[in-house]
């Protein structure tokens, strides 16, 4: 009996010993599934402060909940594809085929090249030249700074075991008019953007949202609730956006800027933003408002703009959810980021408009982008 008990005790201290190999070998192979994650991300546009600060929040992201893990990042700014989508219109896309079938082959090329475990598609432009994938590309894919449901894009219903994700990015734009309504009247509305696919697609969406605002407050408060879109100016000529607010600027309350890059003056030149906003303030006599921070930052009144940071904290939360579960599964796109309110002070002064104290702890106040005065001005 003394014997046996003997022999059990180290018997049994081997037993624990091989359980407790067998589960840190089990963690060990947990931890390994999440290392050496190659990640690229592919933009439409230069990236810009927007661009660092949606990739800093993502980043940030997945390195503290995934401290152990090596990240290998690599970013494609793509700013090649913009002759692609000047002058979009979804029933000509086939005539810029071959245009599109070049870019695409590069595209496919840096895939190809860097092997990535997850593909992050910024922008729709890069969403619809990218279609289709490598051939044999199974990896997850998402998306962000999407101006369209999920169900809009390409090859979405045609990958089935694809995991696909994303932040759908549509713009929510009656909380806009309702803050605007608070500081100054507004009934009548000019819009002016660049002739491209995001223009196109933002437009889309907006119109629609404007048209049924406009019933709710019409129903509310009479004909001084109707808010009317009077004139819309899509256009990647400067000239255009110039004579086309003269002749409507004393029939608007204001201009209504959605995307002014990609403008180009009459030598086919690409005019910078800040001498677009320049222009507006100078040579408008109603406020120009914006989509962007961008806008703000070069002297428009109010914009309700995505957090760009925000934006990349959540998607890195939804990368979080693969590299957890390593599933290939469709969740669409789950979640909508925040909007933040941002007003400039000194464009508000320029224009004699009021900022409701009420208002000034949920905006975001920006100051700058004086205006120089006319002679025989005051």
């Amino acid at each position: 009996m003394m014997k046996s008990k003997y022999f059990l005790f180290p018997m049994i201290c081997l037993l624990a010993l091989s359980a407790m190999l067998l589960e840190a070998n089990a963690d060990s192979q947990a931890n390994s599934a999440f290392e050496g994650e190659r990640i690229l991300f592919i933009h439409s546009y230069p990236i810009g402060e927007r661009g660092h600060q949606l990739l800093n929040g993502f980043k940030d992201v997945v390195r503290q909940r995934f401290p152990h893990t090596s990240f290998k990042f690599s970013v494609l700014d793509y700013n090649d594809l913009q002759p692609v989508f000047q002058n979009f219109h979804w029933d000509n896309f086939k005539t810029h085929k071959k245009l599109v079938q070049k870019h695409r082959k590069i595209l496919h090329q840096q895939i190809k090249d860097f092997r990535p475990s997850i593909l992050v598609i910024s922008d729709d432009e890069a969403a619809e030249v990218i279609h289709p994938l490598p051939k044999g590309f199974d990896q997850p894919v998402f998306f962000m700074g999407m101006n369209r449901s999920v169900a809009e894009i390409p090859w979405y219903q045609k990958n089935p075991t694809q995991y696909v994700g994303g932040i759908e990015d549509k713009k929510p734009i009656a909380a806009s008019l309702r803050v605007l309504r608070e500081m100054m009247p507004v009934q009548k509305i000019a819009i002016v953007t660049s002739d491209e696919m995001s223009s196109y697609l933002i437009l889309k969406s907006i119109l629609p949202q404007i048209e049924s605002f406009s019933k709710l407050e019409e129903a509310r408060l009479g004909k001084k609730g109707k808010i009317e879109v009077v004139k819309v100016i899509k256009s990647s000529q400067f000239e255009d956006w110039k004579e086309g607010l003269k002749t409507v600027e004393k029939d608007i309350d204001l201009v209504w800027t959605l995307i002014p890059y990609n403008v180009y003056n009459e030598k086919g030149q690409e005019i910078k933003v800040s001498k677009i906003g320049r222009w507006m303030l100078e040579n408008l006599q109603v406020p120009s408002i914006g989509i962007s921070d961008v806008n703000v930052k070069i002297g428009a009144l109010f914009a309700q703009a995505s957090n760009s940071r925000k934006l990349g904290e959540q998607l890195g939360e939804q990368v979080q959810g693969y590299l957890l579960s390593k599933k290939l599964r469709r969740i669409g796109f789950e979640r909508r980021l925040g909007y933040d309110f941002f007003v400039n002070k000194d464009t508000a002064k320029h224009f004699e408009i009021k900022i409701p104290e009420k208002r000034l702890p949920m905006l975001n106040v920006v100051y700058g982008t004086k205006v120089r005065e006319k002679k025989g001005t005051k």
